[in-house]
């Protein structure tokens, strides 16, 4: 259970903090800072790698990665004309989404 809350709680973390940044160039500095960053992990600990765990755990972030940027499109196409409870109801949409399907791999 313990490795679950691991491999659930990195990527929602990730994913969270990378949704909330900021609009514009804050929020595309950030997803390329952290692709790059799940891109060295990757580099060095999952090619050649046999251990299953690390290789999803590094897929799993680069899902979270990749749904935030999803999601700071769709902020940037809503616009801000729009009410305040739209951008938090498309993240935890998106959220619930990608988290189900997670968990059903992670057999939780």
């Amino acid at each position: 259970m313990e490795l679950a809350l691991v491999f659930i709680g990195l990527p929602v973390a990730a994913y969270l903090g990378l949704a909330s940044l900021p609009r514009g160039r804050p929020a595309l500095i950030g997803i390329v800072v952290a692709a790059l960053a799940i891109g060295g992990l990757w580099v060095t600990l999952g090619i050649g790698s046999t251990d299953s765990y690390m290789i999803a755990l590094i897929g799993f972030l680069f899902s979270a990665a990749s749904l935030a940027a999803i999601v700071q499109v769709i902020r940037h196409i809503i616009g801000a004309g729009k009410p305040r409870w739209v951008y938090p109801g498309v993240v935890v949409a998106a959220l619930l989404a990608a988290g189900i399907p997670m968990l059903m791999t992670l057999g939780v």
